[in-house]
């Protein structure tokens, strides 16, 4: 009996696949720590800070936001969609990429203080503004040096540098609040931590990439980026708006809560993320020269996203109560509510940056600034309408519905123009997967699945369980997933 050798292509496909996966597990691994550490360095801000200092950080952090979103105005995504493409004009993209991105970043922090001057009467979040906007004008000047990195799929370069730069905040946040304990002396540690990577960053980058420092090309630059700058505008709008609005029509206190809420969920976002990172560039060159594996790719990176973050958004919704009483202690028990309807942000995040990566890469970036207006504006009046009547669960109920009007709308803009691309078929079973799961949880558990610690622990298992399970029945994974899955537990009973 004659046993079937893989033959060379089959070989070479599964070498690819297979280092793909480790740069993705390896970059996810990387990512998870960066974001872990930040987590950890806004819970402890959180706890030192109690309610409302808190709420007054995190006004000032989504106001500079708002501000500093001007300062990249997508040239970074050029810088990258150039070096993954390998254009012969590179060197001048990213020279002339730096010289915009120098002069947007000093506009766009004299355009935040001068607003928050106008807008802002209490001196305590003026102060906060102009510091945490200057910390935040810092970290977007790095973008472009990052995209260089990403661009040339320097993925462990830009882990390493991510990973450290966190660590060092962290360090710096567990000084000020160890010997100050004041709102201004986190603010201003953040600060000199975001000062001190940044030589590293962009001697990294200048040694990828040489630029040509030239004005020839920085017209066709604004023009190229003026999309993607308008898509970064109102992706800034869907994640700070909320806050901004909160803290306008409500108390610092509110805000503190919906913060509170918010950053333990928005750890999750690096899921989308690091997946978007890796497979970006690899996609930029697909949707050029193999159109049938850009499709595969594309697939791929829906199902596989969704059918993870549905999981993580569920356990989150199950495990809210336990989550904040474990994180944040009990001044933070009126946060656990706003979490369980932020829950569902992370998988509905998921399906945005699968479909969203479909339109960019085919460059049809104008269909994502269009959802984006749509959600933007369903964002604004929800949030008007319903903050003066619940606060800050009214704030989340509309964030949730505007992520979800962008998804519907990138997803009718995918299925009208590329109708072939089935995905609301791939979606059926984590849908599926994750009511039946959450249902059987809820009635296991009486309404109470995170009344303790270990009821919490309990039905996070049975989730898991009852999601897995379900998305065996409903189809999502295909036939040779399923053999392997099949071979690998035939494996473990045997040895």
């Amino acid at each position: 009996m004659s046993t079937q050798l893989p033959t060379e292509s089959e070989s070479k496909v599964h070498s690819a696949r297979t280092g793909l996966i480790l740069r993705i597990l390896s970059l996810a691994g990387a990512r998870f720590v960066w974001r872990g550490l930040g987590a950890l360095t806004l819970i402890i801000i959180a706890r030192e800070l109690g309610v409302e200092e808190f709420g007054l950080y995190t006004a000032a952090f989504s106001f500079a936001s708002l501000g500093a979103m001007f300062a990249d105005a997508g040239t970074s995504q050029v810088v990258l969609r150039s070096i993954s493409r390998e254009e012969s004009s590179t060197r001048e993209i990213v020279g002339g990429g730096y010289i915009i991105q120098g002069v947007l970043v000093l506009a766009a922090y004299g355009g935040t203080l001068f607003v928050s001057r106008h807008l802002e009467h209490d001196p305590r979040l003026f102060g906060c503004i102009a510091i945490v906007g200057l910390t935040i004008t810092l970290t977007t000047a790095q973008q472009i040096p990052l995209a260089v990195l990403q661009g040339l799929e320097r993925m462990h370069l830009l882990a390493i540098f991510q990973a450290g730069a966190s660590a060092l905040a962290l360090a710096a946040v567990i000084f000020a609040v160890t010997f100050f304990g004041t709102l201004e002396s986190v603010v201003r540690s953040q600060l000199l931590a975001a000062c001190l990577p940044f030589p590293a960053i962009l001697w990294l980058a200048l040694r990828g990439v040489r630029p040509k420092w030239s004005l020839r090309r920085i017209p066709n630059i604004l023009h190229e980026s003026a999309s993607f700058g308008i898509l970064g505008l109102f992706y800034i709008v869907l994640q700070q708006a909320s806050v901004v609005l909160l803290e306008r029509l409500s108390t610092p206190s509110e805000v503190g809560l919906f913060g509170a809420a918010l950053r333990p969920v928005a750890f999750l976002y690096v899921l989308p993320q690091v997946v978007s990172t890796v497979l970006m560039p690899r996609m930029f060159k697909q949707g050029v020269s193999d159109p049938q594996r850009f499709d595969a790719t594309s697939r791929g990176m829906l199902r596989y996203l969704t059918g993870v973050g549905f999981l993580l958004s569920g356990l989150v919704f199950l495990t809210a109560d336990q989550i904040i009483h474990i994180l944040l202690g009990s001044r933070y028990v009126g946060a656990a509510p706003i979490m369980r309807t932020l829950a569902w942000f992370p998988a509905l995040q998921c399906i945005n940056y699968a479909l969203g990566g479909v339109l960019t890469t085919r460059d049809a970036n104008r269909l994502r600034i269009y959802a984006a207006v749509f959600a933007s504006f369903v964002l604004i009046i929800a949030n008007l309408w319903l903050i003066p009547r619940h606060g800050a669960r009214g704030s989340a109920t509309a964030t949730l519905l505007a992520e979800a009007s962008f998804a519907l709308a990138i997803g009718a803009a995918v299925k009208f123009n590329w109708p072939s691309f089935a995905f609301m078929r791939a979606l059926v079973p984590q849908f599926l997967g994750t009511a039946a799961g959450a249902s059987v949880v809820w009635l296991v558990f009486l309404g109470e699945p995170a009344r303790s610690f270990r009821s919490a622990v309990g039905a996070s298992i049975l989730f898991t369980a009852l999601y897995g399970a379900s998305l065996w029945i409903f189809g999502f994974f295909v036939p040779e997933e399923k053999n392997l899955i099949r071979r690998r537990f035939a494996r473990m009973r045997s040895g």
